[in-house]
């Protein structure tokens, strides 16, 4: 299995590709096409949920030096 770091680098550019996708499909009129995206996008979200227990958009907390 992949570390989350490598899993989650692959979810964001396959989220990505779908969003351009999502992206033309509605400017071309084809809703249809741009649900299917998403819901593309939200299978991707919620499988790596599934396996690794916490959101693709996931970001480490600041180091606690920075927040003052």
């Amino acid at each position: 299995m992949k570390s989350v770091i490598e899993a989650r680098a692959w979810a964001k550019n396959v989220i990505e590709m779908y969003r351009r996708d999502m992206q033309e499909a509605r400017e071309a009129g084809d809703i249809e096409n741009a649900m299917a995206c998403a819901g593309r996008i939200s299978g991707v979200q919620a499988t790596f949920y599934g396996i690794y227990g916490e959101p693709v958009n996931f970001h480490e907390p600041k180091d606690s030096r920075e927040s003052h």
